[in-house]
């Protein structure tokens, strides 16, 4: 199907969703390559860190249920828009935390965001998939990689320049 489907056409919702993946795989991204300057920043144990970080994985456990209900009632597209925008939101404040403890809570939250971000994000994949007629997920999956890539090779270029993460 190459025709508009509600005024948009097929083309433009495939561009979105590459751009919402890549996205994707960049907000993981930023976050993560933060992980060591947050052990250093708040003196964390291997094994405190450990723990740490397990609040985002819960988190994450939390949001997707809740993430595919809302779905189910409210849409893929709106339920994305919504979680997509509170990854976009929350993400500086989680980088910026002033203590091991918010920074845990933070990443629960940011978890919880980020797994429903990934509930939404590939059913609203499955969707454009659909109208366009054609196996998408692979590329949509292969732009988040991008996305991630883009994060780990620009952040390997600023360090090699010299610039710290404080």
């Amino acid at each position: 199907m190459n025709g508009a489907v509600g005024g948009v056409s097929v083309g433009a919702r495939l561009r979105t969703m590459w751009l919402m993946f890549f996205m994707a795989g960049i907000g993981i991204s930023v976050w993560a390559i933060t992980v060591p300057y947050s052990k250093i920043k708040f003196d964390l144990s291997d094994g405190t860190l450990g723990i740490v970080l397990f609040a985002g994985g819960i988190g994450g456990l939390v949001g997707m249920p809740f993430a595919g209900m809302a779905v189910g009632r409210w849409g893929s597209r709106a339920v994305l828009v919504a979680v997509s925008t509170g990854v976009g939101v929350l993400l500086p404040f989680l980088v910026s935390a002033h203590s091991a403890l918010e920074f845990t809570a933070l990443l629960f939250v940011y978890g919880t965001l980020f797994g429903a971000l990934d509930i939404a994000l590939n059913a609203q994949g499955a969707v454009v998939e659909r109208m366009s007629g054609r196996l998408q997920m692979s590329g949509f999956h292969a732009c988040y990689s991008l996305g991630s890539l883009a994060v780990a090779v620009a952040s390997f270029l600023l360090l090699r320049l010299g610039v710290s993460y404080a």
